[in-house]
C-alpha cells in the first residue's frame, strides 16, 4: 500500500471483519462440509488479531476506507473514512468488537486515546 501511494495511486480499502475468530472457524467448517476449501484453524486464529492490529497502519496509508461487520447475514457498513475524516459511524458502543474497532480507527487517525471512542462515534 505504501509503495502504491508513493507512486500516486489512490488507495481504497474495504476491511471486512467477523465478530470473533470462532465465527471464522465455524464458517470455514460449513464451507468445507459443502466441498469448499479448508483453512487451518491456527492460520485463522493467527490472522484474525493480526488483521485487526494492522488496521491503524492501513488507515494511515489509505485514501478511503470502509469497515464492514459481516457477523450477520448482510455486511453492515460501520465506519466509512474518506480523506482521514469519518463520514458517519454506525459503531455500537455495546458491541465489544465495534468498541475495539473504534479504538483502532482512532489510532489510525492519530486521535488521542482518551477521545477515540467518542470522536469515532460522532465522526471526525
Amino acid at each position: 500500500m505504501a509503495s502504491a501511494g508513493a507512486e500516486g495511486y489512490r488507495i481504497n480499502m474495504a476491511f471486512v471483519v467477523l465478530g470473533s475468530p470462532e465465527m471464522h472457524l465455524a464458517r470455514v467448517r460449513t464451507r468445507v462440509a459443502s466441498a469448499g476449501d479448508d483453512i487451518p484453524a491456527e492460520t485463522i486464529l493467527r490472522r484474525y488479531d493480526r488483521a485487526l492490529n494492522n488496521l491503524p497502519a492501513a488507515i494511515r496509508l489509505a485514501d478511503q476506507v470502509i469497515i464492514f461487520d459481516n457477523t450477520d447475514k448482510a455486511a453492515d457498513a460501520l465506519c466509512p473514512i474518506d480523506g482521514r475524516r469519518i463520514a458517519f459511524s454506525g459503531l455500537d458502543d455495546d458491541d465489544e468488537l465495534q468498541v475495539r474497532l473504534a479504538d483502532l480507527v482512532g489510532a489510525g487517525l492519530d486521535l488521542p486515546r482518551s477521545s477515540r471512542l467518542s470522536a469515532v462515534r460522532q465522526g471526525s
